[in-house]
């Protein structure tokens, strides 16, 4: 994703994590669709980000934000992920590993939920097709 806002000056905004930072998006969940051969394989899941992550075993796998307290704690606050103005990143990243699932073309198309400025807003996005090698 490609968040094109202008980064803001940081002397005017003080202080922020990624979440917090004037135009970034702020990532709430994804709905994932996977198509092989144009046939909906699963139907639609709907990934959660940490610090709620519903996968937790994939919860590296997004660009999470964490904060520090005041010291001596450690650095432990997990926040939201979030695409800061100006970055062009990955929100998330998925593999399709199967075994009975047919073999063909895979499509997967993904819906972004996220706010933008407090603003709710909705992305999608389609993979280039990925052929299965026999």
């Amino acid at each position: 994703m490609v968040n094109a806002n202008p980064l803001p000056n940081p002397t005017s905004t003080g202080p922020a994590g990624r979440a917090t930072l004037p135009n970034s998006f702020v990532v709430n969940s994804v709905d994932e669709t996977w198509f092989v051969d144009g046939v909906d394989l699963y139907g639609t899941a709907t990934l959660t980000p940490p610090p709620n992550a519903v996968r937790r075993g994939v919860s590296g796998r997004w660009p999470a934000t964490v904060t520090c307290p005041a010291p001596p704690d450690p650095c432990n606050i997990v926040g939201s992920p979030a695409v800061l103005p100006g970055e062009n990143t990955v929100i998330v990243y998925e593999g399709w590993f199967h075994g009975s699932d047919p073999n063909g073309t895979l499509v997967m198309r993904f819906t972004i939920h996220g706010t933008l400025n407090g603003t709710p807003v909705e992305l999608t996005a389609s993979s280039p097709p990925i052929r299965e090698i026999d």
